[in-house]
């Protein structure tokens, strides 16, 4: 991935899921962090679309998830930034549902950072080892939610957050 950028020695990423049409939300929330970028976790595919088509600058980064047709498209994807290793998908395939297990395997066996996903439209956060295992809830329910990111140096920091919320709902460093 190529974001354009002099100078900055950190990255601010947005991660949305399970948006479910709701685009508002989504603009909201990107108004309100400015974003360097951002990565979309699946269920509805077209709403990253008509993001990027909304903020042509801004680089935007999508797996789809199980309400999505995206035959050609990855399921998994892995994305080094500012030196950290992240890896995401929707959950589905990982069963995520039952068990975040076979995701955090996934995250242990790409050496990433960190490993997203969403499908359960539930925020959850925990850390395995040295391994960030984070999903960010639902964009487009309620209430809304969506991760944000710092990576600098290597490492990771974030937190996740309500849409037109200042609070916090959890914080990691």
């Amino acid at each position: 991935i190529c974001v354009q950028r002099q100078e900055v020695t950190s990255l601010k990423v947005i991660v949305f899921s399970d948006s479910h049409g709701d685009l508002n939300h989504m603009i909201a929330a990107v108004e309100q962090e400015e974003p360097d970028l951002v990565l979309h976790l699946g269920d509805y595919w077209e709403d990253a679309r008509e993001l990027s088509w909304m903020y042509p600058e801004l680089a935007i980064e999508q797996v789809p998830g199980n309400c999505d047709w995206q035959p050609d498209a990855p399921l998994e994807r892995v994305l080094t930034l500012e030196g950290c290793r992240i890896t995401f998908c929707h959950g589905h395939s990982r069963g995520v549902k039952q068990s975040y297990r076979a995701l955090t395997h996934l995250g242990q066996d790409t050496e990433a950072a960190m490993v997203l996903c969403g499908h359960t439209h539930q925020v959850h956060y925990e850390k395995r080892g040295s391994l960030h295992v984070l999903n960010p809830g639902a964009v487009g329910r309620n209430p809304p939610t969506y991760g944000v990111l710092q990576v600098e140096q290597g490492k990771i920091k974030g937190k996740i957050k309500r849409v037109f919320s200042e609070e916090d709902i959890i914080c990691f460093c």
